[in-house]
This record gives structure tokens, C-alpha cells and sequence, in this order.
């Protein structure tokens, strides 16, 4: 009876500190997933910058093209280069496309690890009770009810 009972105690003992490395694993990657979601935001923030600053050139290029049909500057009356604007808008567009190609990309890659952290929350939350149940039952085997 003593030997089952130690049995018993040394196999709730392995599994508790079995569902205690398993735990100690997901709070790692949760905090690792936690990391990279944080610098994902930051990036995206980012992005945004880039393409509000983006926009902002093209448009004011757009805007400073029709005073060069004139040839001339309107603050210093300076002869304004015909198709120097073009060339720099047609580049800042070029770019403004690729950084809305990589927001795409990251705002898929953020949706994807916000999934697998609320995964693993769950799975912390499932590892816990069945930890707490298993204490439970260690705890009953060592101070056993007064009733019995």
C-alpha cells in the first residue's frame, strides 16, 4: 500500500513537473511572440510615416509641375529644368508602391502571430489547470481528507 502510494506520489510529481516545463516553454514564446508583435507595430508605424511622407513629395511635385509649364520660379524667378520633377516623382511612386506591398505583407504576418498568441494563451490556460488539478491531487494524497 505504501509503495503504490509513493508510486502514485512520484508519477503526479513527474507530470507536475512536466506541465511546469511545458508552461515555462509557452511563457517564453508568448514573450518572444509579445517582442515581435511590438516591433511589428513599431514598423508599421513606420510604414505609415513613409507613406504619408511619400504622398506628401508626389503631391507637392505634382503641384510645383504646373509653375514649371511656366519655365519659371514664382519666388526667385529663377528658369525652373522641365523634367527633373517627373523623374523624382515617378521614383517616390516607385517606392510608395513597395512600401504598400510591405505594409500588406506585415499587417498578414502580424494577423498570423496575433492567431498563434491567442493559440498559445490557450494553451497556457489548459497547461494551468490541468497543473492546478494535478497539485490537487498531490495535495490530497499528502493531507488527505478528515472525513475518510
Amino acid at each position: 500500500m505504501l509503495e503504490n502510494l509513493s508510486n502514485v506520489i512520484y508519477q503526479s510529481n513527474n507530470i507536475h513537473s512536466n506541465l511546469l516545463q511545458q508552461l515555462a516553454d509557452v511563457d517564453t514564446q508568448l514573450s518572444e511572440k509579445s517582442l515581435l508583435l511590438n516591433r511589428f507595430k513599431d514598423l508599421a508605424s513606420q510604414y505609415e510615416s513613409d507613406i504619408n511622407r511619400l504622398s506628401f513629395i508626389i503631391e507637392s511635385h505634382t503641384s510645383i509641375s504646373t509653375i514649371e509649364n511656366s519655365g519659371m520660379c514664382p519666388i526667385c524667378n529663377n528658369e525652373l529644368p522641365s523634367d527633373s520633377a517627373r523623374q523624382h516623382v515617378d521614383s517616390f511612386e516607385t517606392d510608395l508602391e513597395l512600401i504598400v506591398r510591405k505594409i500588406k505583407s506585415l499587417n498578414q504576418t502580424r494577423l498570423d502571430f496575433k492567431i498563434d498568441f491567442s493559440l498559445l494563451q490557450k494553451q497556457k490556460e489548459k497547461l494551468e489547470l490541468q497543473r492546478i488539478c494535478v497539485a490537487d491531487e498531490i495535495n490530497h494524497i499528502l493531507i488527505p481528507d478528515e472525513k475518510n
